[in-house]
This record gives structure tokens, C-alpha cells and sequence, in this order.
């Protein structure tokens, strides 16, 4: 069957197969980029972050039931935290001078210390990340908590990973509003 289409006559089976090859087309694309989507968010591949305060790497040292966080510079390390594990959980008196809970996997807490002359305010938060990973994180508080160190550990208390964020603060003058 054919009918008149501007100036020019078409055959409607060659339509027909054109319109049903270009549907096909589309649907083979639409998977291709539906698929590379799904693969780019389920990936295994490790990403490394950078730390951008010129930190290389954190190095655990272990002295019998201490464990030591050793910030690796480029010229210089320093002890980041000190914590020690008693019964089944894990506590630092590095940030307070006193015995605070570190690491747990029974609570998730989230609480602020007070400081004295030695010491800063500073608030430590324990959360649950997923069935089998836990973090603490460690904020020293002066106007505003700021984040210094997350630590991610899984049931034996066995650390998985250590991660820092330099928080800064964007000013903006009041001209420009």
C-alpha cells in the first residue's frame, strides 16, 4: 500500500520496518546507557581519597592493649589519638583528660564534652554505617563543631579506615548581596 507524503510516494511496509528498527535502536540505547549508569554506581572499584591538609597516610601503631592514630606528613608525624580497648568497648582520655567511650558496637551515642584549661570542648559521635561497619568521629568545638577525624571499624573493633576534612568557612561581603 502506498499513499502521497509530501512530494514524495512511501511504501508503508518499508515505514513500518524503518519505524520498528528505529524503536529497537532507541530501546538497545536506552539499555546501554541504563546499564553504564548501574555499573557506574555499583562499581568495585577502591576510590583513594586525597587528604587535603598535606596528610600522606595514618599508621596504627599497637603497644600491647593501646593503639596509637600517627598522622603521616611530609615532614613530620604526630600521635593524632591514643585509645585502649576495656571489656568490650574502646575509650581515649586523649581529648578530655578523662576516660570517654571511643568506639562501640552496642551504643551509638553522640555527645559533647566540656573542656577546661587543658582541654577543649569537643564532641564524639558513634554511629552505625551499615550492618557490619561503625564510625566515630571526633569534632573539636570552638564556635562551631569541626570535624578533625572519622574512624570506621567493624565488630572486632578492627579499623577499616580513617578519614579527614579540613572545614573552612566562605565569607561573603556585604556588598555583594
Amino acid at each position: 500500500m502506498e499513499f502521497y507524503r509530501g512530494f514524495r510516494i512511501v511504501n508503508q511496509n518499508h515505514l513500518s520496518m524503518f519505524l520498528k528498527n528505529k524503536k529497537r535502536i532507541i530501546n538497545y540505547f536506552v539499555l546501554i546507557i541504563g546499564f553504564g549508569v548501574w555499573e557506574s554506581c555499583h562499581s568495585k572499584v577502591q576510590h583513594v581519597l586525597v587528604p587535603v591538609d598535606n596528610v600522606r597516610s595514618y599508621k596504627l601503631s599497637e603497644n600491647h592493649d593501646t593503639t596509637t592514630i600517627i598522622e603521616e606528613r611530609d615532614d613530620y608525624s604526630r600521635t593524632v589519638i591514643k585509645f585502649y580497648k576495656d571489656n568490650s568497648e574502646v575509650f581515649t582520655s586523649d581529648y578530655g583528660g578523662h576516660k570517654e567511650l571511643l568506639m562501640s558496637t552496642t551504643e551509638m551515642l553522640d555527645t559533647v564534652y566540656s573542656g577546661d584549661a587543658n582541654y577543649r570542648n569537643h564532641r564524639i559521635q558513634i554511629k552505625q554505617e551499615n550492618p557490619n561497619l561503625f564510625s566515630t568521629s571526633i569534632y573539636h568545638i570552638d564556635v562551631k563543631p569541626v570535624l578533625l577525624l572519622t574512624i570506621y571499624y567493624d565488630h572486632s573493633y578492627s579499623i577499616k579506615a580513617i578519614r579527614n576534612w579540613l572545614v573552612y568557612t566562605t565569607y561573603k561581603s556585604k556588598h555583594d548581596e
